[in-house]
């Protein structure tokens, strides 16, 4: 039976009368969650300050869906590949239900270093250097893993097919500037929040998911999460006829055909939230084709391979970031309680001598994406959702004690259940905290 530390006990739901909920930002993260919600019944609200969905790191039309690859099998690597499976599965429904999504998934080529070894995985095979250069249609620098089933997708389409829903309305070009609880804290009260927009409009909702990237900053319950900006510019130019890559090769860099355009990239600057496309950007862009195939970007050995000479455009997305590089997903913890709770954290008590975590009560948070939204955002939407509906009921202390040695403790929390949980502490909102506190004072990060 799942005993999580005090930090990391989660509270239960209350049962939601009417079942309504908000979500703050239209980019994958919401889009995802929204759809996730209104499948199971929910009237969904998705506030965003653009005039439509999938904007800024959202905006990417040929962003890379691929498994991901790690040597050894960990609960993070299982996560990554559910979700691929989750944003696959996704993607499968929408288009088989009529909508339009543009995409490709004819594979994908994830270049190997000649040591590398990786565990046999239906998800992949090895493939030798002269067959992963057949596939590609250019002579690549190494052997490869040929992913099934992976390739790119068009994140606008998929977002706008995702809010295409009955239960689902987009109140866009709404800015939400202030969030407060505005409810007494009693616990025969069910929680209200007010949100307020750019025009100092008033929202009341019991049920909040803020799923905004970048914006996750700008409230005050956030302040405590080290999300960082992190920059990331592609490059696009033409793909030639005569020397045209047919499926997505990937590296240290990337290069992705969509149609009879190349996309690369992509550079990855942290704290950085220029919008602005940078020539010395892309020419690192054009640099990195060099890591991943063996002939020259240009096919004409008079063509010099800069941006100018391959008339290159670019986009920008600002994507937000976690230390670990894992989501940042669940009920919203009260970071001025922790700090209080579990100062002495570093002493060595023993847990059970800690109180049970507090959290913002009907205030949840799904974001941090970085660069693995593809890989990210579906699992979450759906560990979110279930944990937020009752899909797996969460055991309290006094149960689990009650039903430990009990045959029937097995139907009370499934296999199914222990992983939500697991997923749930894995990308716990306030693991960085725990993690600073468990160190001496003198050797914790500001």
């Amino acid at each position: 039976m799942l005993k999580p530390s005090p930090w990391f006990r989660l509270p239960d739901t209350p049962a939601a009368s009417p079942k309504r909920i908000s979500i703050i930002g239209a980019g994958l993260a919401g889009c995802f969650t929204a759809r996730e919600f209104a499948e199971r019944g929910w009237s969904v609200t998705v506030f965003d300050a653009a005039e439509h969905a999938a904007t800024q790191a959202s905006a990417n039309t040929a962003a890379l869906l691929r498994p991901h690859v790690t040597r050894d099998e960990t609960l993070a690597s299982r996560f990554f590949g559910e979700g691929f499976d989750a944003c696959n599965d996704r993607l499968q429904r929408l288009i088989n239900s009529g909508h339009r999504i543009q995409h490709e998934l004819e594979g994908v080529l994830l270049l190997l270093q000649a040591a590398a070894r990786y565990p046999e995985n239906p998800l992949y095979q090895f493939v030798s250097q002269t067959d992963a250069s057949k596939r590609a249609g250019l002579a690549v620098n190494a052997p490869a893993l040929f992913c099934h089933s992976a390739g790119w997708i068009n994140l606008p389409d998929l977002c706008c097919a995702l809010l295409d829903h009955a239960q689902i309305s987009l109140q866009a070009a709404t800015r939400i500037t202030n969030l407060e609880l505005v409810s007494s804290q009693n616990d025969n009260d069910s929680p209200t929040w007010r949100l307020t927009d750019q025009d100092h409009i008033p929202y009341l909702s019991q049920h909040v998911v803020l799923a905004c990237g970048i914006g996750l900053g700008s409230f005050d319950v956030c302040a405590d999460l080290p999300i960082s900006p992190v920059r990331g510019q592609i490059t696009q130019r033409d793909n030639p006829p005569d020397n045209k890559l047919t499926l997505p090769v990937c590296g240290r860099s990337y290069a992705v055909p969509v149609g009879d355009r190349l996309v690369l990239g992509s550079t990855y600057d942290r704290n950085d939230r220029d919008l602005q496309i940078r020539p010395v950007d892309h020419e690192a862009n054009l640099a990195s084709w060099q890591h991943l195939f063996a002939q020259p970007l240009a096919a004409d050995p008079s063509t010099k391979n800069t941006a100018s000479d391959l008339q290159c455009e670019g986009w920008v997305g600002i994507r937000a970031s976690s230390p670990d590089r894992l989501p940042v997903l669940g009920p919203m913890p009260d970071m001025t309680f922790y700090r209080e709770q579990y100062h002495s954290l570093h002493h060595g008590r023993r847990t059970e001598e800690f109180p049970g975590a507090r959290y913002w009560p009907g205030l949840y948070i799904n974001g941090a994406y970085g660069s693995r939204g593809t890989n990210c955002a579906g699992r979450c939407a759906e560990l979110l959702a279930d944990y937020v509906c009752h899909r797996h009921r969460l055991p309290t202390p006094e149960h689990t004690a009650q039903t430990e040695h009990t045959a029937q403790s097995q139907s009370v929390v499934g296999d199914q259940t222990k992983n939500t949980l697991k997923y749930l502490e894995l990308l716990h909102p306030a693991r960085f905290l725990i993690r600073q506190l468990k160190k001496a004072p003198a050797h914790r990060q500001p």
